[in-house]
C-alpha cells in the first residue's frame, strides 16, 4: 500500500493547528503499525500482558499518590511552567511535582529521552510552520524542553552518585603539587572556626553517602554539598571512591567565584583523578589518605592543631 493509505499529508493551505493534528495523528498510526508488525513477527508467541514500562510510586504525603507511569510523568514534565525560575527553584519544583527526589537515575535518564523525543516532534513542526509567529512559539517551546533536560541531567548525576556509595564511602584529596591539601589549606586560611563543626558534618555525609544538601555544579562536572553559608566541592571517582576537592564560604565566595577555582584547576583536578584511580589497590596510598581524613578530622576537631609536616 502507499504512503498514503496510512498517513495523512499537510497541503499549503493547512493551519498551524491543522498541521499539529496531522502530525499527532501520523505519530499515533506509526505506533499502531510497529504494533502491529511486531504482533506478525511474533504470531507464534503467546501474548504476555503489558506492562508500563516504568511506574512510580510516590512514598510522601506532599507528591502525587497514584501510580504514574512514563508517559504520564513526561506529560506533567513537558507542561510544567518553569519560565520565571531560576535552577534550583525550577529543581524544586519538578522534585514537588514529579517526586524527583525519589526517582532512580534510570528513570531520570528514561525521562529525559522521552523530552527529546518530545523536542524532535516540535522540530518537525518548525519545519511545517508558516509563519514567523510559529516558529518563535516553537522555539520558545523547544528551548523549555531542553532547559529541563539539563536539569532532568543534573538531578540524573547526583541519584547516581547516592546510588554508587555505601555506609562507609573512601575518600581521597586533592592535593597540589607540593602535596599540600587544598581542602585543609582552605579551612586554615578562610573559614572562622565557628564553622569547623558544620564543615565535619558536611565531610562525614560524603564518607556516609547521606550527601547532605548535594547538588550537581553547573558548567564544570563536579558537585557539591552545602549547609548555609558553606560549601565542600567533591567528584565520583568509581565505586564508592570519592575525591575532596576544595571547601568554601558561600559568603565570601559566589557560586561564579567558585566555578571558576574548579575550571582554573580542571587540568589538575582530571590528572589527579587519573592517578588516584590507577593507585586505588594500593594498600600504602590507601593509608596515606586515610591519614589526611584522620588529621583533618582532629584539626576540625581541635581547632588550631598543628598537622606535623603534612603540608
Amino acid at each position: 500500500m502507499a504512503y498514503t493509505d496510512y498517513f495523512k499529508e499537510p497541503n499549503p493551505n493547512s493551519t498551524f493547528e491543522e498541521k499539529m493534528e496531522i502530525i499527532n495523528y501520523n505519530n499515533l498510526k506509526a505506533k499502531e503499525l510497529l504494533k502491529e508488525y511486531k504482533a506478525l513477527a511474533h504470531a507464534k508467541v503467546k501474548p504476555q500482558p503489558e506492562e508500563p514500562i516504568v511506574a512510580y510510586q510516590s512514598s510522601s504525603s506532599n507528591f502525587p499518590s497514584s501510580s504514574l507511569n512514563l508517559k504520564e510523568l513526561t506529560q506533567q514534565l513537558s507542561l510544567l511552567d518553569i519560565s520565571d525560575l531560576t535552577d534550583d527553584e525550577a529543581s524544586f519544583k519538578m522534585a514537588k511535582v514529579l517526586g524527583i527526589n525519589n526517582l532512580n537515575s534510570k528513570l531520570l535518564a528514561l525521562l529525559k529521552l522521552a523530552l527529546f523525543n518530545e523536542i524532535t516532534e516540535y522540530q518537525k513542526m518548525f519545519i511545517l510552520a508558516s509563519t514567523q509567529e510559529e516558529q518563535e512559539e516553537i522555539r520558545i517551546q523547544i528551548a523549555d524542553l531542553r532547559r529541563k533536560q539539563n536539569l532532568l541531567e543534573y538531578t540524573r548525576e547526583e541519584e547516581a552518585v547516592k546510588e554508587s556509595s555505601t555506609k562507609e564511602n573512601n575518600l581521597y584529596f586533592l592535593t597540589s603539587s607540593l602535596g599540600n591539601i587544598y581542602f585543609l589549606e582552605s579551612l586554615r586560611k578562610n573559614v572562622p572556626q565557628d564553622y569547623y563543626q558544620s564543615f565535619k558534618d558536611l565531610l562525614l555525609s560524603i564518607k556516609n553517602g547521606t550527601f547532605k544538601g548535594l547538588k550537581k555544579l553547573t558548567d564544570i562536572p563536579y558537585f557539591e554539598v552545602k549547609d548555609f553559608k558553606i560549601r565542600i566541592t567533591f567528584d565520583h571517582l568509581e565505586g564508592n571512591n570519592f575525591i575532596i576537592l576544595d571547601a568554601f564560604m558561600k559568603k565570601t565566595d559566589t557560586s561564579l567565584q567558585i566555578n571558576n577555582s574548579m575550571i582554573n584547576r580542571k587540568k589538575q583536578i582530571t590528572e589527579s583523578k587519573e592517578q588516584i584511580k590507577k593507585s586505588l589497590n594500593d594498600p600504602e596510598f590507601q593509608a596515606l589518605h586515610y591519614g589526611y581524613y584522620q588529621d583533618i578530622l582532629t584539626f576540625l576537631d581541635e581547632k588550631n592543631i598543628s598537622i606535623g609536616g603534612r603540608l
